[in-house]
């Protein structure tokens, strides 16, 4: 974990009034293994829960997606980044004033960097009974409480840009929280200008590749690890069981007492899949099996091999299949010819 900048401001809103405030902090926090260590922990937090994927809505009066993109444009400067934080965080403001059940809270704005990948974060902290932030006035400054900042408890809302993806406009590079009730989380994400170009079909292929690549389980009932085509039958059978409602947490925990494990390999393979998403009927197919016996011949594979071409037909008498383990494991049962 590389933190480059962070600095705190403090969002004033009683729920069931439609007045707010600001505390605008007037410099960053120095960067100490205290800063370090609360991004880090933010960050964990955020990847444990319930994460959406999308870009920025580019309509000409957007506030956040105009400023953010000015401010990659420019010297990036604390100065910067300070005035960045500013104009956004006070964009928040007027919007949260019309959300009669909103509350305010802490807003921590931090550039850092996270295996290897940068990151713009924006995480809202609520006030709780042991609050990790006060108010340093001589420096005009929202700090980090010494003493308590290691009681943070779960982010109320959050997002995230993977700036190597903002900047190349490869994929999906927002990420953003989507939780409780949702008139309350709107303003959020219409904040962030978050646009959701995602369909159910992209959802359901990429998780047919998550599971092509993920650990095989280990069947309950015979207490041996599954079969890959038995593992995508029994994903398929789970989800349209849910009413084809698909949570990768409790995926994890049905199939493999861990309800972390899908999203741990998602993001260790750069999947964009949203963490709850209804999949696509017609995308489901491509899990199931296809087989076929002929002239003492028997094939059995998915239904996603043959959709990709890695089995396919050739020319008359040719059927044509492309997999460099098949081959080894053959040549190692009959060999070579």
């Amino acid at each position: 974990m590389i933190v480059n900048k962070v600095i705190i401001h403090e969002l004033l809103k009683v729920r069931g009034q439609n007045v707010a405030e600001t505390f605008i902090s007037n410099s960053l926090l120095p960067i100490t293994e205290i800063t370090i260590d609360l991004v880090d922990k933010l960050n964990s937090s955020y990847n444990g829960d319930k994460i959406m994927y999308a870009v920025f809505d580019e309509q000409p009066d957007r506030i956040f997606p105009t400023r953010f993109r000015e401010y990659k444009e420019n010297s990036q400067t604390d100065i910067d980044f300070l005035n960045f934080t500013r104009i956004i965080i006070n964009n928040l403001r007027d919007l949260i004033r019309l959300v009669n059940l909103a509350t305010g809270g802490f807003v921590v704005f931090t550039e850092y960097n996270s295996n290897g990948v940068d990151f713009f974060g924006a995480f809202l902290i609520r006030d709780t009974k042991g609050v990790i932030f006060n108010r340093n006035e001589d420096a005009h400054r929202v700090e980090i409480d010494t003493i308590k900042y290691m009681n943070i408890e779960k982010l109320a809302m959050a997002s995230r840009i993977h700036i190597p993806k903002y900047i190349s406009n490869d994929g999906r590079y927002i990420t953003f929280m989507r939780k409780g009730q949702p008139d309350v989380a709107e303003y959020f994400i219409q904040w962030i200008s978050a646009s959701q170009p995602e369909s159910s079909k992209h959802f359901t292929e990429r998780l047919y590749d998550l599971v092509s690549l993920m650990p095989l389980p280990v069947d309950f009932e015979s207490g041996e690890e599954m079969e890959i085509n038995t593992f995508r039958d029994k994903v398929v059978k789970y989800v349209k069981d849910r009413g084809r409602m698909v949570d990768l947490n409790e995926m994890g925990n049905h199939f493999y007492e861990d309800e972390s494990i899908f999203t741990y390999h998602r993001d260790l393979n750069d999947f964009e899949i949203d963490n709850i998403f209804k999949a696509d009927r017609d995308a489901l197919y491509k899990f199931n099996q296809l087989e076929v016996k002929a002239e003492g011949i028997q094939l059995k594979f998915s239904r996603g091999a043959y959709s990709s071409n890695k089995v396919r037909v050739g020319e008359e008498n040719l059927v044509i299949i492309e997999s460099l383990a098949l081959r080894n494991a053959l040549i190692a049962e009959a060999g070579p010819q």
